[in-house]
């Protein structure tokens, strides 16, 4: 076991691997997209902030684990930095797509379908970072 763990902390990226360039701007766009979003919440919640604190709060959470995760992304020489970084991005998504998930289903008349799509928008995009984690996992 022991042994594994040393290969696994040691083994490096591929120089100019371009999943990592796309992994940092994607985190880097999506922070600023979160904090856009955290101050359209704020504006429109203003005279009622208790009601939105848990949303406000996970916005911000969100804002700042998509720029911990991009700036691994970016410096990042090992397998395990990306992985790190991929797992601060899914993290950090997972709590964006809670927050407007829960604003969707606050909201009246939205339809049943469109809430169906939006869970298998999610599932798709957790089998899609899984996949990938493991893509590198594997050609690194």
């Amino acid at each position: 076991m022991r042994e594994w763990v040393g290969k696994f902390k040691n083994r490096r990226m591929v120089k100019d691997s371009q999943v990592l360039r796309q992994l940092a701007t994607t985190c880097f766009v999506l922070a600023g997209f979160s904090f856009t979003a955290l101050t359209l919440f704020i504006s429109y919640y203003r005279w009622e902030l208790n009601v939105a604190a848990d949303r406000i709060s996970g916005l911000l959470i969100c804002s700042i684990f998509f720029i911990v995760a991009g700036e691994l992304a970016r410096d990042a020489n090992k397998v395990w930095e990306y992985i790190f970084a991929e797992i601060a991005y899914l993290f950090s998504t997972a709590i964006l797509l809670t927050v407007f998930l829960t604003l969707v289903l606050t909201l009246p008349h939205i339809h049943p379908v469109a809430i169906v799509i939006m869970l298998l928008g999610i599932s798709f995009f957790l089998a899609k970072v899984v996949y990938d984690i493991k893509t590198v996992y594997v050609t690194n």
